[in-house]
């Protein structure tokens, strides 16, 4: 908020980031909001972005969505991305897909 105490823009278009979380405080979703509330596109397109976790806690997948809901592919083609983690919960793979659910070989 300004000193007007009126919503300003943190990004193009974004005046707020509003995050949910689930009962065990992990992020599930993070929506892009305009100065009135209303879902807005960051730079990449996405309105919004859910997470899912494994059962240690660790984030197993993002996905990307429009204001529709629907998911949404990024610049790079990237629709979601899948982590692999190590026994001591260190990333060990960043899988990206597209929409189709096609492995990306060009993502980290």
């Amino acid at each position: 908020y300004g000193v007007d105490c009126l919503p300003v823009l943190i990004a193009v278009g974004v005046s707020m980031i509003v995050l949910t979380y689930d009962s065990e405080d992990h992020l599930t979703r993070k929506v892009f909001r305009d100065t009135n509330g209303n879902p807005v596109s960051c730079r990449d397109g996405y309105v919004s972005v859910y997470y899912a976790y494994n059962e240690d806690g660790l984030i197993e997948r993002e996905r990307y969505l429009d204001v529709n809901g629907l998911m949404i592919q990024l610049s790079d083609g990237t629709a979601w991305i899948e982590y692999e983690y190590d026994a001591i919960g260190q990333i060990l793979r960043e899988l990206h897909y597209d929409e189709k659910g096609n492995l990306l070989e060009n993502a980290q």
